[in-house]
């Protein structure tokens, strides 16, 4: 059983910043659900300890709650996007945290679109520790538009 998440880096929202500056709500996905993204497909919210109970993973990942792609070995597909405000031509770091969570020692792969950003992500291998799953990353992008559209697809 493979698990894809997304999760905040810190305590805080994912941060947005350059020559502008922009927040993401619910970043961090701190409501406990899918408060201020849009989701399509098997994607939804967990917290550490309920999910290390559920499948006898260990660990935090540091951010209380985060977002779970394709759970139970559901198809790939899913996604969570979120649009907000920029300055076209604005330069803006996306930072986020991902990783595989599972027994299967399996690599993963997410799409992520921001601006004129538009790359992959694989992951090492799936592990069961929440602590050490997840990596950060932090993408830069230039806005097109006055609203760009953040998206995470498993």
């Amino acid at each position: 059983m493979i698990r894809k998440i997304v999760a905040s880096v810190a305590l805080s929202a994912f941060l947005i910043a350059g020559s502008a500056r922009a927040d993401v709500i619910n970043g961090g996905f701190g409501t406990g659900d899918l408060f201020g993204w849009s989701s399509s497909g098997p994607v939804g919210v967990i917290d550490n300890a309920l999910y290390n109970n559920f499948v006898g993973s260990s660990g935090n990942t540091g951010s209380g709650y985060f977002a779970v792609f394709g759970s139970g070995n559901l198809p790939a597909g899913a996604s969570i996007w979120q649009s907000i405000a920029t300055e076209v031509g604005g330069s803006y770091n996306l930072t986020f945290a991902y990783g595989p969570i599972g027994p299967y020692h399996q690599t993963q792969t997410l799409h992520v679109t921001a601006g004129d950003l538009d790359t992959y992500v694989t992951s090492a291998a799936s592990i069961n520790d929440l602590t050490t799953a997840l990596v950060t990353y932090t993408f830069g992008f230039t806005a097109l538009s006055a609203t760009t559209t953040i998206t995470f697809t498993d």
